[in-house]
Parts: C-alpha cells; structure tokens; sequence
C-alpha cells in the first residue's frame, strides 16, 4: 500500500466468512468508510464457522500478525484504529490492539456490538474504556444500548450511532406464499 497522508482507517476484526452478524456488520461498515478514505482491513478470519483448536490456531496466527501491523506499518498523522469488541475472554485480544493502537497514536473506534458485557461488568471493557479515551469514541447500535453501557461503565467517551440495519437485506414487495395455500 503506498503511504497515505490523508487519513486512514485501520480495522482490527473478523470479516465473513463464517457469516455472522458481527462479521457482516465489520464488513459493511469497512466498505461504507472506503468510499471516503483509505481503509487497511487487519482481517483475523480463517474463513471456517468452525471453532476448535485448528481453528483457534489460524486465528491465533492472524492476531498474532495484526498486531504486528499495526506496530510496524507506516501510520498516517490521521489515523484510526476501528474494531468490534468481543465478549469474555476473546476482549483481551481487543485490549492488545488497543494498546498497540493507542502507542502508535492511533484513535480508537470499539464498536459494541454484544449485550454479555453490559449485562455483567467485565474489567476488560473497562480497561478498554480507559484505551479509547476522549479522543476516540465508542460505537453502538441504539441509544439504549449507550445507556446501559454507561450504566455498567460510567465515562466520558463520546458515542456514535450505528444501526444494525445497515446490514438488513431490503424486503421484497410481496411476502412470500406457501405452496398450496
């Protein structure tokens, strides 16, 4: 890639396949911000809905080399580091990038996209909450979901509203009928 002094977005996640709601979401929201900046995709999947050693391995191995990116890569002076968040323990993964983006002066974007830690409080969220700062923000689906997590995890980390409905196919005119009906 060459060197880019405009800004620039860096994306740390799993792009489809497998196909999830969370994947489709990371990708549509890549593209919708390529059609205004440079977009770098650190993508962390092995491309298989199956989750067992192998393929906590690959993945494993595609983490391992994201975070080398993100600390070796020329970085541009406007730089953002976006990411969805995971639950439970897969959060440390996010918390490294974090760390590693914050270092190099990258501004965080977590994009939460999961109720597990807004129902039950998770010092990495926490801890993540500290790495995104006021100079990154906190990406979230409704306003709701913006209350319950400062419920859980009172800060002053700006907010930006993502609906998950950029990823819903549009309906057609006419709803299907059974056969024989």
């Amino acid at each position: 890639m060459p060197h880019v002094s405009g800004p620039q977005v860096t994306v740390f996640g799993v792009f489809p396949p497998p196909v999830t709601g969370m994947t489709v979401c990371t990708g549509k929201i890549a593209d919708r911000v390529a059609e205004t900046t440079v977009v770098r995709r650190l993508d962390l999947s092995n491309g298989s809905p199956v989750i067992d050693w192998p393929f906590r391995l690959a993945k494993l191995g595609r983490i391992l080399r994201a975070y080398w990116c993100l600390v070796v890569r020329r970085k541009p002076v406007a730089a953002w580091l976006y990411m969805p968040i995971n639950a439970r323990a897969a959060a440390h993964f996010n918390l490294v990038a974090a760390l590693l983006g914050r270092l190099r002066g990258y501004r965080i974007v977590a994009h939460h996209h999961v109720y597990a830690y807004l129902d039950r409080f998770d010092w990495r969220i926490w801890l993540l909450d500290k790495l995104v700062g006021s100079q990154g923000a906190h990406t979230v689906h409704c306003p709701l979901m913006q209350e319950h997590f400062q419920a859980r995890y009172p800060t002053d980390v700006p907010f930006w509203f993502v609906p998950p409905t950029i990823v819903s196919a549009p309906r057609s005119a006419e709803p299907s009928r059974v056969p024989g009906r």
